[in-house]
């Protein structure tokens, strides 16, 4: 799962046409060989040298991405106004192990009002909390971080998305079919961190599959997905209860 990760963020960094001639080469260079990541290395030093790519630092990439255990946790940071309006957004690392120092290079998809949407793409390095500009005039509803999973990172939704996402959940499915991925990604995420109560995550589950068997008479394979992963969260007797209503 790292690996992958990994390479997504190399793909983010280099951009779709050098990362591509990167892959390329390095198969090219060790087409019936045997690899290690001295030779992977190698190809992606000689790709920086060619299209002089002062901004990525290889040492310190494989130091913090290669060469450090853990995962750092991406955290939503809001604050509202008096009229329950989000007047300020920021992204704080919150960093796994204490000896991480990655730095994260993510999408934000943004919803406001009525359905307007945007797309930011973050960089964000250090401990300190990074404030991000929006539209305050168009009233922003809910922050999807790491759309599209770029990063290597686990996520902290700030309450009101999470209210937003579960209490317009068609919406949401609408806006762009991706977002419910990486929505429920990033709550099942918060789940098994205990940032959001098993219990409540199993209802919703639970929710969604009562509207999708009344429409269809079917139940999808990614809710059932979906609650064998929150079994792993929940208590002997939530797990019984379930059982019987699934009978």
């Amino acid at each position: 799962c790292k690996g992958s990760c990994v390479l997504k963020v190399l793909w983010a960094r280099l951009g779709d046409e050098i990362f591509k001639e990167f892959i390329q080469n390095y198969f090219k260079a060790n087409a019936y060989q045997s690899v290690d990541n001295v030779k992977f290395l190698d190809a992606l030093r000689n790709i920086q040298a060619k299209h002089n790519l002062e901004n990525l630092n290889l040492d310190k990439f494989v130091k913090n991405w290669l060469e450090t255990e853990g995962t750092d946790t991406l955290e939503t940071i809001i604050h509202e106004d008096e009229n329950g309006l989000i007047d300020t957004l920021k992204f704080k690392i919150i960093r796994d192990p204490v000896n991480s120092q990655r730095d994260h290079f993510f999408k934000v998809f943004l919803i406001y009002a009525e359905r307007v949407t945007e797309i930011q793409t973050v960089y964000l390095e250090g401990d300190d909390p990074l404030e991000i500009n929006f539209d305050k005039e168009k009233d922003l509803k809910a922050v999807i971080p790491n759309f599209e999973g770029l990063d290597f990172v686990r996520v902290k939704m700030d309450h009101k998305t999470i209210d937003y996402c579960i209490n317009y959940y068609q919406h949401i499915r609408k806006i762009d079919p991706k977002l419910e991925t990486y929505f429920w990604r990033h709550l099942t995420n918060m789940t098994e961190n205990k940032h959001f109560p098993a219990e409540k995550l199993l209802a919703l589950v639970k929710q969604e599959i009562d509207q999708e068997y009344a429409n269809n008479k079917v139940i999808h394979g990614r809710l059932i997905m979906r609650t064998e992963k929150c079994f792993e969260f929940v208590d002997t007797n939530s797990l019984e209860q379930f059982k019987n209503y699934m009978a």
